[in-house]
């Protein structure tokens, strides 16, 4: 999914930095247009989230858990290289 414009919280901006407030802007776009499970769940592959953004993997791993820790998003990562993780918009 290519993105042009992000709707951006101001209010996250402020809170937890401008990384954290345009990955969930990332995944609440994503959330409209990908398939969830019966508990709101949807499957995303790390590597497109952090190459979409143009991050580095280490980079997007400390964004990812600090949206956990602000409870902006619930993550559940994959069991294997097989399974994707899940993300929920919180």
């Amino acid at each position: 999914m290519e993105f042009e414009f992000l709707k951006v919280d101001l209010g996250i901006v402020r809170e937890h930095g401008a990384d954290v407030a345009l990955f969930y802007a990332y995944l609440k776009f994503v959330n409209k247009k990908i398939q969830k499970d019966d508990h709101g769940y949807f499957r995303l592959d790390a590597n497109y989230i952090f190459r979409g953004l143009g991050w580095e993997r280490g980079k997007f791993r400390h964004i990812r858990d600090l949206a956990v820790k602000a409870n902006l998003i619930d993550y559940i990562g994959g069991s294997n290289q097989n399974e994707k993780p899940r993300y929920k918009i919180i």
